[in-house]
């Protein structure tokens, strides 16, 4: 019959063994080994991000160009009011006097 003492030797190498595989794959813990450095990062097609982004910007621009030109035909076309040029509303009340509106009504 083995002494406790075999059992306690027994469970400190095992252990051991334990401990030194953890401390070997701590070892490894800063290393990348699934990338290969010497893959460049392209893309099949011709477009590249810069022009992709150049053209979404041409057409951001395009939109708010023409939308801005439609604008003031609109304007000139309900008649009467004077565009802000007239007293600019730097003075008096800022243009939030005057009456309240109707029952119902947005301000």
């Amino acid at each position: 019959m083995s002494s406790p003492w075999d059992c306690v030797c027994e469970f400190i190498r095992s252990q051991s063994a334990n401990m030194q595989s953890v401390l070997q794959s701590l070892g490894n813990q800063n290393m990348i080994s699934d990338i290969d450095t010497s893959d460049s990062l392209t893309l099949s097609s011709g477009m590249n991000p810069l022009h992709l982004f150049m053209f979404l910007l041409l057409a951001v621009w395009g939109f708010l160009y023409v939308s801005g030109r439609s604008q003031p035909e609109a304007a000139k076309s309900s008649g009467g009011g004077s565009p802000s040029g007239g007293d600019g509303g730097a003075g008096g009340d800022g243009g939030l006097g005057g009456a309240p509106p109707d029952a119902g009504d947005l301000y």
